[in-house]
């Protein structure tokens, strides 16, 4: 009687728990997706918010790729070395940068490749909040998500 009870009991047990009762080591559950664009890319974003709060041009830029193409009201600009001298030209010292926020809006991403729609915000201490539109376009590359296309308005 004692062997049948035995029997029913491991029957009732998750299947992943039989290796565990014959000695068997277990492999721990894969973990979650921490590769996915959906979670990365957002949070890519408020990196890039807070380096620019905080005033670090350099750090902000840094998510460009080296061949990135910016396009705004005022025109074109290509390249990131060529960007980060445009925001250093136009912002010259934090105080002048503000605080960023990036809200997206939409968020589409296929393998190595990805596009996001998001509204940003300027807050300053002593005028009006700016705000406006962004679509980026990013590409993976060398296992780090960059900004190609800059389309801000």
């Amino acid at each position: 009687m004692k062997r049948r009870t035995a029997l029913v009991a491991t029957a009732a047990l998750p299947i992943a728990a039989l290796p565990a009762l014959a000695g068997a080591e277990t492999k721990p559950a894969p973990p979650a997706l921490v590769d996915d664009p959906k979670t990365l890319l957002p949070a890519l974003l408020l990196k890039q918010a807070a380096q620019w709060t905080a005033g670090d041009l350099e750090g902000f830029c840094s998510h460009y790729a080296d061949d990135a193409i910016f396009v705004s009201p005022s025109g074109r600009t290509d390249g990131r070395a060529a960007v980060e001298q445009r925001y250093k030209k136009k912002y010259v010292d934090k105080r002048g940068m503000g605080a960023l926020t990036l809200e997206v809006l939409h968020l589409i991403a296929d393998g190595s490749v990805a596009s996001i729609a998001m509204k940003w915000r300027l807050s300053f201490e002593a005028k009006p909040p700016a705000e406006g539109f962004s679509v980026i376009g990013l590409e993976r590359r060398a296992g780090l998500w960059k900004i190609v296309h800059d389309a801000s308005m």
